[in-house]
Parts: C-alpha cells; sequence; structure tokens
C-alpha cells in the first residue's frame, strides 16, 4: 500500500515538473518574440507612426533593457544596431514585419531563441539570446 502511494506521489511530482518546464519554456517563447518585435517596431519607418522609440529598439536588440543609461555603452549598442541594420537590409523603409515561429535552442548558456518570421515580404531568421545583442542567421536582404 505504502509504495503505491510513493509512486503516485513520484508521478505527481513528475508532472508537476514537466508542468513548470512548459510553463518556463512557453513563457521564455513569449518573451523573445515579443523582445524581436519591439526591436523591429522601433526599426519600422513607414506606414503608421512606430509606437516604440529608436532609442528603446536600441537597447532591447542590444540587452533586452529598456533603457541603457550608460552613455559609452549606448554609443556602443547605437553603433552595432546601426551595422545590424545595414547587415540585414533592415536600415532604410521597413514598413511591414511578421513574426512566424519562435523556437527555444535546448541546452543555450544563456537562454537562446531562433526567431523567424518575415519583413516587408523577405524571410529573416534571427538568434535571439537572452539579455545579449541579436545577430542574423538569416538577413533579410532584398
Amino acid at each position: 500500500m505504502w509504495r503505491a502511494a510513493e509512486l503516485l506521489a513520484l508521478t505527481l511530482l513528475l508532472g508537476n515538473l514537466a508542468s513548470c518546464q512548459l510553463y518556463e519554456k512557453a513563457e521564455l517563447k513569449h518573451r523573445m518574440e515579443a523582445r524581436v518585435k519591439r526591436v523591429l517596431e522601433g526599426t519600422r519607418s513607414g506606414g503608421d507612426r512606430p509606437t516604440v522609440t529608436q532609442q528603446e529598439a536600441v537597447c532591447r536588440w542590444w540587452a533586452d533593457k529598456i533603457l541603457i543609461i550608460d552613455d559609452w555603452e549606448l554609443g556602443r549598442a547605437a553603433d552595432a544596431y546601426d551595422r545590424w541594420r545595414l547587415e540585414g537590409g533592415i536600415y532604410d523603409n521597413l514598413t511591414a514585419f511578421e513574426i512566424t515561429s519562435v523556437e527555444i535552442v535546448e541546452g543555450a548558456s544563456p537562454d537562446t531563441a531562433i526567431v523567424a518570421g518575415s519583413v516587408d515580404g523577405r524571410p529573416f531568421e534571427m538568434k535571439v539570446p537572452d539579455a545579449e545583442p541579436i545577430s542574423w542567421v538569416k538577413a533579410p536582404k532584398r
């Protein structure tokens, strides 16, 4: 009888752990997708006025922060962000974007996702490490 109760308790515990891991993975995917959307929204120049400032886009791209207070770090982030936009072909006239998938890279440190979508109809993939600069896996160049 006790053995059955122990097995049931262990099963419930493992079920709870699996449930927590699924929740954490879903939350991470949501956070990474939101970060990319904020970066692209701040980069957007066409259509309605962007709802995210370019400064916030730079800070989100660099370290997923709303604001970088240190002027030296902000300057480095802005320069790197400009190079990233040029490399991706999204420096000027980005009007629309769509996120189509977010996949967590298992075992990556820091937590990392590959975010895919399109910019003005051109497909892209980004590597999005937690609190580090975003990089292109596949740039949406023309």
